[in-house]
């Protein structure tokens, strides 16, 4: 590449730059808006989605047909939505009920709640119990999660892997899911 074509090449990309930094001043606003509209619906942090938007403007960018007859803030509006909207639905925040006592996990466990936790799983029948043990132990090397997926997700490669045990069945697997969630 000769000198002046390398000249040319740097001249585009600032251009370039300085169209996309005019464009992003002029619609931050809106990304910022989309953020704070899905933060009061989802309860995600609203940092967490501007960066989210703020990606999501640089896929508008380069997703963008000029040529079109769409304005560049209906296509970025369309997109933030969609994106936004994807990864609210990908990612749950739990609900925490004001009511309830929130144990941190990272805190060491006093003797009332072991002995609670305890007399809880003396009550579970056998194929519950395994479903705690797997669940207290670490599921993410025994069922091959990642740390993103929705509680769900998680559930199903539970059930997966219990059916692929001999022992297992769906009446069974169900059966333990129950009584889980009644002792709980």
């Amino acid at each position: 590449m000769a000198w002046g074509q390398v000249t040319k090449f740097t001249q585009r990309i600032d251009m370039r730059k300085a169209k996309i930094e005019k464009l992003y001043e002029a619609h931050k606003n809106m990304i910022y808006s989309r953020a704070l509209s899905f933060n009061r619906t989802s309860g995600h942090m609203v940092e967490d989605l501007v960066s989210v938007g703020n990606m999501k403007f640089m896929e508008a960018v380069e997703s963008f047909d000029e040529a079109g007859k769409t304005e560049f803030g209906s296509w970025l509006y369309t997109v933030l939505t969609n994106g936004l909207s994807y990864y609210c639905k990908r990612i749950d925040v739990p609900d925490l009920d004001p009511d309830l006592e929130v144990i941190d996990h990272r805190s060491e466990w006093n003797p009332v709640s072991r002995l609670i936790w305890k007399e809880t799983l003396q009550d579970l029948s056998e194929e519950a119990k395994e479903i705690v043990c797997i669940l207290l132990s670490g599921p993410g090397e025994l069922l091959d999660i990642t740390g993103g997926e929705a509680p769900r997700m998680i559930r199903g490669k539970l059930k997966r892997h219990l059916l692929s045990q001999p022992h297992w069945s769906w009446g069974k697997v169900y059966d333990a899911f129950r009584e889980i969630k009644q002792a709980i």
